[in-house]
């Protein structure tokens, strides 16, 4: 399975990643909502982990993104925050788990694992990994110079 995990928390992230990676699952990493963006179209997850408090825009403004894009609004969501307002302040079809922290890395596997078997409410599962797959937000995201 392939997982984007959108997190800050680096401790964190190693130690979910080495889990993934023992059970044979694929990760990619999004320090900030752009990064995530970009490997959301750029990796196709299965599905994604994102934090309620990610830089640049937050989980709000990667949610935002994904329901304006047909292709990425089909792909399952586990948000994870803090608390219950940051979890449930927005309400997107395509998150099927809200976690809050603290929480044993047990519980957060099982749900990563279960949730590409969630159908999200706002469509059908649409698998694009060849190439081609039409871009929603490529020509929407600020370049920056490297």
């Amino acid at each position: 399975m392939r997982i984007l995990i959108a997190n800050v928390e680096e401790p964190f992230v190693e130690v979910l990643q080495t889990h993934l990676h023992h059970d044979r699952h694929q990760t990619r990493i999004a320090f900030d909502g752009l990064e995530c963006l970009e490997l959301l179209e750029s990796f196709a997850p299965d599905v994604l982990l994102l934090d309620s408090l990610l830089p640049w825009g937050g989980s709000e403004g990667v949610l935002a993104e994904m329901d304006a894009c047909p292709i990425l609004r089909t792909i399952p969501v586990v948000h994870l925050g803090d608390t219950p307002e940051h979890l449930n302040e927005w309400d997107f079809p395509n998150v099927v788990a809200k976690l809050q922290r603290p929480l044993h890395m047990t519980e957060l596997l099982q749900h990563l694992t279960g949730a590409v078997h969630i159908q999200p409410s706002c469509s059908k599962r649409v698998h694009s990994r060849d190439g081609n797959a039409s871009r929603c937000l490529t020509s929407q995201l600020p370049s920056f110079a490297t």
